[in-house]
């Protein structure tokens, strides 16, 4: 094979390395879904710790984020609420449209509470849920 043709090979190697590595970094440079998700739990934690600090307990499971924006009802009634403590005082739903989830207490943070979304698959327990334990 001649320089000239030694030359040529190399160029479009080289050309086709370029096109495979444009199409990989492409794909890594679309924005993730989870991020919008986990700022969403962290405003809702930020959320949370006020209402802790307020009334020396966090909601429980069935008060839920409801009690961020209006002063709950059932027991235990909080007697310092000064909310509502999300701005705007509205649910946002994650990034699938679905609400997010909180358990007091928590099943993976036993000594406090999980927040999380299902995640694109939707599925409780999935393995790609987006909670505040994997912070």
């Amino acid at each position: 094979m001649s320089a000239r043709n030694h030359a040529v090979v190399s160029v479009l190697l080289i050309g086709v390395s370029c096109g495979l590595l444009m199409v990989l970094c492409g794909r890594t440079r679309q924005p993730p879904i989870h991020t919008p998700a986990s700022a969403q739990i962290d405003n809702y934690a930020a959320a949370l710790d006020l209402y802790n600090l307020d009334n020396g307990n966090l909601p429980t499971t069935k008060q839920g984020f409801q009690a961020l924006i209006a002063k709950p009802s059932d027991p235990p009634v909080p007697s310092n609420w000064h909310g509502p403590y999300l701005q705007p005082p509205t649910l946002r739903k994650d990034p699938w449209g679905r609400d997010f989830i909180y358990r007091n207490p928590g099943q993976h943070n036993t000594n406090g509470y999980d927040l999380y979304s299902l995640g694109p698959d939707g599925i409780d327990g999935g393995h790609d849920n987006i909670g505040n334990w994997q912070k």
